[in-house]
């Protein structure tokens, strides 16, 4: 099997538009198109069933016409499809430096216990950030 494939470079009107990032929609815009969705389907949710799925659209007109027609076929689904989280890796580094200054202040202050223990703990939290960056991005795992 011969399999061939070209990466065209971006060039015309596609060099000359920005990327455009919109906000999501207000709440009751999006019950609204939840509400409409539903019509269409001539399915009857009431209010509370409503309020449960609005909270995986995330704000995302398509993700919410999507969680009306998991409801309709009757899927089962348990966290949210838009990508609005916390990112806490600056956090993660944060604890990491504490454990490399632990070990320079178990140095300086001649505690040989604080040295090893900043010095090890330094040098497992080193490893496993470096294996976690190693790991392919969500996108390209194996599902």
């Amino acid at each position: 099997m011969l399999l061939l494939a070209t990466d065209p470079p971006r060039s015309d009107i596609f060099i000359n538009i920005p990327r455009i990032e919109l906000k999501p929609l207000p709440e009751y815009a999006i019950r609204e198109i939840m509400i409409q969705s539903a019509a269409q389907r001539a399915i009857a949710l009431k209010p509370s069933e409503l309020s449960k799925i609005q909270e995986r659209a995330g704000g995302n007109p398509m993700l919410a016409a999507r969680a009306v027609d998991e409801e309709y076929l009757g899927l089962e689904m348990e966290g949210a499809d838009h990508r609005r989280y916390f990112d806490i890796t600056p956090l993660i580094l944060l604890a990491g430096i504490a454990f490399i200054v632990m070990r320079f202040i178990g140095l300086g202050t001649n505690d040989q216990a604080l040295y090893i223990f900043g010095g090890i703990a330094a040098a497992v939290f080193l490893g496993i950030s470096r294996l976690l960056y190693n790991l392919p991005p969500e996108d390209r795992r194996i599902r």
